[in-house]
């Protein structure tokens, strides 16, 4: 979410509550929860001190597939291709300059966060779009990223650190949903709410 503050957070929950209060200022967050091998890709955000997902804050008139391909140029270092673009922009292949296929990028779900702001003592509402890349070919990081790949379980376990409160929030999100469905995320057959 490219800034140095640390947060405390109160979930919540019901999109449309947030979507009411318009009293806090709003920020549009893409996130991109990257698997490779049945593990998600956290990042090592300085400002922070700690390990995140993927997230890049839209810019305005960008659309939210947009956001998340930058994030993963960003994240991998690489110029992209969109094959298959889904008319609803809600899904499409990505592929290297070369045209080797990396993997399908989808939206998931959306959500949001109420967070107060430690250095500034303001409420912020994030406006949480994740999408999902499920990586086809053996990832390369950019120079300047530091990695590490866990298990959903590992991203979620509070000994875990140092990992950000977003990450375990999406990973919680994203391991309700699976389990509802009877699997385990990352299962490519787990259908996703319509929540666009």
């Amino acid at each position: 979410m490219e800034n140095d503050e640390d947060l405390i957070v109160e979930v919540v929950a019901d999109v449309e509550e947030i979507d009411a209060v318009d009293q806090y200022p709003s920020t549009a967050v893409a996130v991109v929860v990257m698997t490779w091998e049945g593990k998600i890709l956290c990042v090592h955000n300085r400002a922070w001190s700690c390990f995140s997902l993927p997230m890049t804050k839209r810019r305005a008139h960008e659309k939210w597939l947009h956001a998340a391909l930058r994030e993963v140029a960003e994240t991998l270092n690489g110029i992209f291709r969109v094959d298959k673009l889904s008319r609803s922009l809600d899904y499409c292949e990505v592929t290297n300059i070369e045209g080797q296929r990396i993997g399908p990028l989808k939206f998931l779900l959306k959500s949001a966060d109420k967070e107060q702001g430690m250095r500034d003592d303001q409420i912020k509402i994030y406006r949480l779009a994740v999408h999902w890349l499920d990586l086809a070919v053996k990832p390369v990081l950019a120079p300047d990223v530091r990695g590490s790949w866990l298990t959903i379980e590992q991203v979620l376990d509070i000994h875990t650190q140092p990992v950000s409160r977003t990450a375990r929030f999406v990973a919680g999100m994203l391991d309700r949903h699976s389990k509802e469905s009877g699997k385990s995320f990352p299962d490519r057959s787990i259908v996703w709410p319509e929540n666009k």
